[in-house]
């Protein structure tokens, strides 16, 4: 049962833009304001009986967080939602009515917090004597210390004994007497396995010692919730590191810190949704090398990747658990650019290892929109390109990583190419589940790869995908359902794919190779998801009307001519192609392709990695 129940809370304040004496005086103009968001789209449950603390560096948002949890006052949007128990707020300075006497201060509280005026009188003078404030009690609150404040509020709420207890700080305020009385009281009031409490404090120490759980805040968003001991490392990790950075230190802090560990491996995608080559090894790995220890490279803290495992370890870019990881692990894939983005050394003993998504791809990868800076790096930490083909490995002689060794493994997202019908059937399965497709309908897959700066409304504006799948149906025969599939910097731009009725927007798929195997036709332009798909043998088609434009400012490896596809440069051509289209004809082009482009596959490109990463490691 949930006591306390947080629902993406934003808070935010108004700040005022700060001014000279001068520009204030002199200045006609009213003074400016900024919104300040303290609280960022924060969620969390907390059970029943559970001990939370709250962690993070000043100004993470922690207190704001507790007291609106309080009821100090609303967030700006999202849902608070204490389920009907009674809550205590122990801070400072908030609580009391400054004017009245510590003797008012303990009823008024107490009945805030919906005890009785008996209820209170009955703990009155245990209340006194815990707090130590003897004749002070009858004193304005606003004629206290900050030392004596806390003893209030803390006797108060230790002696009323509240179903929720938030905590600020106010176990570290006070004498040494009174800290180390405060701690044996707030240790027995949650051995009450019915009472939760959620404490903010800085130490450490604190924390360890009475907090099952941690919760860490950092600029208003949580980073990370888990076993109090795990988070605490983490966290003490990040701070040290800020340290170091503070002191000037830059990654070598790390770098000299950790040693590799030998059977180690991260795995670095550059798009969570678009890394199936790190994903079918990722599962390869877990379920063929038990000993190894495999690190995953997020994006974003709420990243889904689609493998659930407890030997996965999953650590957020650019923080302290990431450049640790980075500088531990003695194989390290990338299936972009990403270490390159900014300069990481590597020890001798490491193995880094490139993997494109091209591979027999028409794309030519020397003229993509990257840093020359970038690519240097990139050249100089390579050891290994991984390739599929004669065509994509001479893709890498002619590029920054000319005579780097090359792997002729084939890629890891095509071995499931290559299962068992029965497996094949499996995924496609997911596929029809997930888009509710009948079982008698077939499928066919339009996905481009052009962006929105080749455009200019051509290729969108003239889709007919009624008149495509008419022309499906009388070529192939059957019903067609129509998945679309837009590059991910297009998504939301082209409403005639996205929200047509025609077809099935396939966005939020997150493995292509598994719509691959869901479908009997693929349509594409310039992707090259297309050349992966020759290998299951089905029918495919271009449709790129503004082929002469992409090639000048892209580039090309070769002709769309040279494909095994018929290319269409219009609506009409594509239709026609359709209703034209002779299996055997393509069955022979598609053979004469993957022969002359010197393909590599044969489905046991995971089991040949590994192999290869198991000699490194020996």
């Amino acid at each position: 049962m949930n006591a306390i129940e947080v629902r993406d809370v934003h808070i935010s304040y108004k700040t005022i833009k700060a001014k000279s004496i001068r520009q204030t005086l002199f200045s006609l103009k009213k003074s400016t304001s900024d919104r300040y968001e303290a609280v960022r789209g924060v969620s969390f449950d907390i059970k029943k009986g559970e001990i939370v603390g709250l962690i993070g560096k000043n100004g993470s948002g922690k207190s704001t967080l507790l007291r609106s949890i309080g009821g100090i006052f609303s967030p700006d949007s999202g849902v608070i939602d204490t389920m009907g128990n009674n809550v205590s707020l122990l801070s400072i300075g908030v609580g009391f009515q400054n004017e009245l006497t510590g003797r008012d201060n303990i009823f008024l509280s107490g009945l805030l917090l919906g005890f009785t005026k008996e209820q209170i009188q009955e703990k009155y003078e245990e209340i006194v004597r815990f707090s130590e404030l003897g004749s002070f009690i009858n004193a304005p609150v606003k004629t206290y210390s900050s030392g004596m404040h806390s003893k209030l509020s803390f006797s108060i709420t230790a002696v009323l004994e509240t179903d929720i207890m938030l905590i600020d700080e106010v176990l570290s305020v006070g004498d040494r007497k009174f800290k180390k009385k405060s701690y044996a009281k707030m240790k027995e009031l949650i051995s009450n396995e019915d009472r939760t409490v959620m404490i903010v404090s800085h130490s450490a120490e604190t924390i360890k010692k009475l907090c099952t759980r941690v919760i860490w805040l950092n600029d208003g968003e949580i980073v990370a919730d888990g076993e109090t001991g795990e988070v605490l490392k983490q966290y003490n990790e990040y701070m040290d590191y800020q340290e170091a950075l503070m002191a000037k230190a830059d990654k070598a802090y790390w770098y000299g810190k950790v040693k590799v560990k030998p059977t180690q491996i991260l795995l670095y995608p550059t798009y969570a949704r678009y890394c199936d080559d790190i994903r079918y090894l990722c599962q390869y790995i877990l379920k063929h090398c038990p000993d190894w220890e495999v690190v995953w490279v997020k994006h974003k803290e709420n990243e889904k990747i689609g493998i659930s495992s407890k030997r996965l370890k999953m650590v957020l870019e650019k923080t302290p658990e990431y450049y640790r990881a980075i500088y531990s692990s003695k194989i390290i894939l990338d299936d972009g650019m990403n270490l390159s983005k900014e300069d990481i050394k590597k020890h001798e003993e490491q193995k880094i290892y490139k993997i494109l998504k091209g591979a027999l791809g028409i794309k030519d990868i020397n003229r993509e929109a990257v840093s020359q800076g970038k690519k240097n790096r990139s050249a100089k930490l390579v050891d290994y390109c991984i390739s599929n083909s004669d065509f994509e490995t001479g893709t890498y002689q002619s590029s920054i990583w000319k005579g780097k060794q090359v792997l002729e493994t084939g890629h890891p997202r095509n071995d499931v190419l290559f299962a068992t019908e029965s497996m094949q059937k499996e995924k496609a399965a997911k596929v029809r589940k997930f888009y509710k497709i009948p079982k008698d309908s077939r499928i066919a897959l339009y996905a481009p790869t052009c962006r929105e700066k080749f455009m200019h409304g051509k290729e969108w504006g003239e889709l007919d995908f009624q008149a495509l799948r008419e022309a499906l149906h009388q070529r192939f025969g059957g019903e067609f359902t129509i998945l679309a599939r837009t590059h991910r910097k297009d998504r939301g731009k082209w409403p005639e794919v996205e929200s047509s009725p025609e077809v099935i927007n396939a966005n939020n798929y997150p493995e292509l190779t598994e719509l691959m195997l869901s479908c009997d036709v693929g349509i594409t332009d310039y992707s090259s998801w297309i050349y992966d798909f020759l290998l299951l043998g089905h029918p495919g088609f271009l449709y790129a009307p503004n082929a002469r434009e992409y090639e000048e400012q892209r580039g090309l490896c070769y002709s769309l001519e040279d494909t095994p596809f018929p290319a269409a440069s219009n609506m009409a051509e594509l239709l026609e192609h359709i209703h034209g289209f002779h299996e055997e004809v393509f069955k022979e082009r598609a053979e004469a392709f993957l022969k002359e482009k010197g393909c590599k596959e044969t489905g046991t490109a995971c089991q040949s990695l590994v192999e290869h990463f198991r000699r490194e490691m020996e």
